[in-house]
C-alpha cells in the first residue's frame, strides 16, 4: 500500500466518523460523498496543475480507490444492518431499530450493480492473465528454438570459442 493510498483511507476514515457524529445517517452515503469531493478535489487539481496527459491514469487510480472505499462502506454496513450476531453487539436501542424498506432497496440495488461487475473483473482479470502467461510461453518456445536452431549449426571452433568466454 503506497502512502497516498494510506493518507486518503485515513482521512476517509476521520471524515465518515466526523459526518455520522455530526449527524445520523448511512456510513455507505457519507462514503459516497467523501469518495465524490476527492474526485472532484484532485481532478481539478491535476486540471490546475496541468496533467492532462496522464490525466486518465489518475482517474483510473481515483476510480479504483473509490471503488474499493465505498465497497467496503457498504459491506461494513450490510454486515452491520443484517447480521444477528453483529446487530447483538450494539446498544439494546439499535439492536430493537427496525430496518426501512428504503434501506434494504438500496443496499440490494447498489449490491446487485457491483457484486456483478465484480465478479466480471475477476473474471477478466484471470482470463488476461491466462492470455498472457500463454502468449509467454509461446514468445519462450519460439526464441528457444530459434537459439537451438542457430546453436546446431555451430562448428566445434565455435563451441570452444563459447567455453572460453570469446567473442563469436
Amino acid at each position: 500500500m503506497s502512502v497516498f493510498d494510506s493518507v486518503i483511507i485515513f482521512v476517509e476514515v476521520i471524515f465518515v466518523v466526523l459526518a455520522c457524529r455530526l449527524r445520523k445517517g448511512s456510513v455507505f452515503l457519507y462514503d459516497l460523498l467523501f469518495w465524490f469531493l476527492t474526485s472532484v478535489f484532485l481532478f481539478l487539481l491535476s486540471v490546475y496543475v496541468d496533467l492532462l496527459p496522464t490525466s486518465t491514469q489518475l482517474l483510473l487510480l481515483i476510480a479504483k480507490s473509490s471503488v474499493n472505499g465505498s465497497s467496503n462502506a457498504l459491506i461494513a454496513e450490510v454486515l452491520t444492518t443484517y447480521l444477528p450476531f453483529i446487530r447483538r453487539l450494539r446498544i439494546k436501542k439499535m439492536r430493537t431499530r427496525r430496518i426501512p424498506l428504503q434501506q434494504i432497496l438500496v443496499h440490494l440495488s447498489i449490491s446487485g450493480l457491483i457484486l456483478p461487475f465484480v465478479c466480471f473483473m475477476i473474471m477478466t482479470g484471470i482470463s488476461q492473465n491466462h492470455v498472457v502467461n500463454l502468449r509467454a510461453l509461446q514468445l519462450t518456445q519460439s526464441t528457444a528454438s530459434s537459439i537451438q536452431e542457430q546453436v546446431s549449426g555451430w562448428s566445434t571452433a565455435e563451441y570452444r570459442a563459447l567455453e572460453l568466454g570469446d567473442v563469436i
